[in-house]
């Protein structure tokens, strides 16, 4: 899937100088970014008991 996103200045700041200090390029950052906002979105409505828990344990399996 592709997927274009307008980021600020801060958030550009903070991706190149990820890039310059670890070597990975920036898509590689953007997926860790977007893998962690989907844990922490899918446990705070797991929390809420919106998401069911068979689900996401099984597919946390599968990606990890």
């Amino acid at each position: 899937m592709e997927l274009r996103l307008e980021i600020n200045a801060g958030i550009e700041f903070g991706l190149n100088r990820l890039v310059e200090k670890y070597g990975h390029d920036r898509e590689y950052y953007m997926v860790k970014l977007a893998q962690t906002g989907m844990r922490n979105l899918e446990n705070t409505f797991w929390a809420d008991g919106d998401i069911d828990s068979k689900d996401v344990m099984s597919r946390d399996a599968l990606e990890d």
